[in-house]
């Protein structure tokens, strides 16, 4: 779940895979609108309508985790982790309907900056979905977890993870132990 996007991917054996969930990318807008009648909607279509209900958006929900003041949507106010509570459910959906099955496990990455208070209110979010097989692992580690699994990493070597994103770049070095 990133500040503007949101990206999935699938563990199957022996190989990790993207899981489409834009209407023209792998990713899609990390977006919630909280329609005033039926479901909230999340991504692509939450865009579309935005328009029609600004007040019913929330965007940038990650910046929001942990923050004490709610996000308002239509008048009323709404926690945060709540909020993206629904939002990772509906990712989860998503995987689930176009892998052929629910999940056994879910990884949920977060920037390395996070600290304690962000860490626990996205736990909490997940834990709003009473899925019990989650793990947080910090974005940076899981992607060099990833590299090794694919390469040939020697002990002790620096592993370096750069992320570009929209507004802020995230640099940092991981040394690559046995196991």
């Amino acid at each position: 779940l990133g500040t503007t996007l949101v990206t999935a991917a699938a563990l199957r054996p022996g190989r990790v895979s993207p899981v489409t969930l834009g209407e023209h990318s792998a990713a899609m807008p990390a977006v919630l609108l909280w329609k005033s009648d039926g479901p909230p909607l999340v991504g692509d279509a939450a865009v579309r309508q935005a328009t029609e209900q600004p007040s019913r958006v929330a965007s940038e929900l990650r910046r929001r985790l942990g923050a004490p003041d709610p996000v308002v949507l239509g008048g009323a106010p709404f926690d945060a982790s709540a909020l993206t509570g629904v939002l990772l459910r509906r990712v989860i959906d998503m995987v689930a309907a176009r892998e052929g099955g629910a999940p056994a496990g879910i990884v949920l990455t977060h920037p390395m900056t996070w600290g304690e208070d962000e860490r626990e209110a996205f736990a909490g979010a997940a834990d709003t979905l009473g899925l019990d097989a989650v793990t947080l692992v910090g974005a940076p580690e899981a992607a060099a977890v990833h590299h090794a699994a694919g390469q040939r990493v020697r002990d002790g070597a620096a592993v370096a993870v750069v992320e570009l994103g929209d507004a802020s770049v995230e640099a940092t070095v991981l040394r690559h132990e046995a196991g």
